[in-house]
């Protein structure tokens, strides 16, 4: 009876194993087909004359960041997924403001469930689940002041821009509006401050959020200056856009080295042993 049980829970696990790496896989193989143009635009765009010249300069800039993203958190999972609870929270979450943002825009189709599905199953069969959705266990203590502050501070002008770009998807008629540049923008700025608000929180891993919305925050203050285009932010925005993604990265980092000054502070010591 107890073989039989063990025998059972060893395939139940060998399948949820399975078909969370195949989930992985073809999350990568779709991202890699779909988005081969601006994983690598993202790199050459700045110095190729066609593709720094183009109206959409900025809209791809800021998609390439977000898929790039959205692609590595994924691709950590293949490399001991259980510890990588973080970036996968990484995934759920840009699955989530993008789900959201482009519902809320009308512009939803059927073809981003080839993105959203294998990232939300392998969210459900994640090797440390229990940590992917503990969202709800978060504590005081687990929140960092430092980096939520420096967070906070961009809630209120990304919440306005992301506002000012969905009304431009509703209201105009134009190439942006076809290609849905408007709402991409949308779901690019409130990945921002998800990710920031992500870092705030003390769990393995926090680095790569932080980083990440710093590099995010920082490409459309840069592509805004390199090639004015629609949706890019004039020169003050840009600079604080700028100030703001080094602040939310020097943050994370000061607050790790206090919290190790701190815990190595206060750790007991260890008392002598004599040989």
């Amino acid at each position: 009876m107890a073989s039989e049980r063990i025998r059972e829970m060893g395939v139940r696990t060998l399948a949820r194993t399975t078909g969370f790496y195949l989930s992985v896989l073809v999350f990568v193989f779709f991202w890699l087909l779909a988005f081969n143009f601006q994983l690598w635009a993202v790199f050459v765009g700045w110095f190729d004359p066609e593709l720094s010249s183009t109206i959409h300069f900025v809209h791809n800039i800021a998609l390439a960041s977000f898929v790039w993203v959205w692609g590595l958190a994924m691709l950590a999972q293949l490399y001991r997924p259980a510890k990588r609870v973080t970036a996968m929270q990484v995934a759920v979450l840009l699955v989530l403001a993008d789900a959201g943002v482009s519902v809320v825009a009308g512009v939803a189709t059927a073809e981003s469930l080839l993105f959203f599905g294998p990232t939300l199953l392998a969210a459900a069969l994640h090797p440390s689940r229990g940590e992917v959705f503990g969202f709800a266990r978060v504590s005081r203590e687990d929140i960092d002041p430092v980096v939520l502050a420096v967070a906070a501070l961009a809630v209120v002008p990304v919440g306005l821009y992301v506002l000012g770009q969905l009304n431009l998807q509703a209201t105009l008629d134009d190439s942006h509006v076809a290609l849905t540049h408007y709402s991409t923008m949308g779901y690019f700025s409130v990945s921002i401050i998800v990710l920031a608000l992500l870092a705030a929180v003390r769990t393995r891993g926090r680095r790569f959020p932080a980083y990440a919305a710093g590099v995010m925050a920082l490409g459309i203050a840069a592509a805004s200056v390199f090639y004015p285009t629609a949706s890019g932010l004039d020169p003050l925005w840009s600079g604080l856009a700028t100030v703001w993604a080094l602040a939310i990265v020097g943050a994370y980092e000061w607050s790790v080295r206090r919290d190790t000054v701190r815990s190595t502070a206060t750790a007991p010591e260890r008392p002598n042993v004599s040989p």
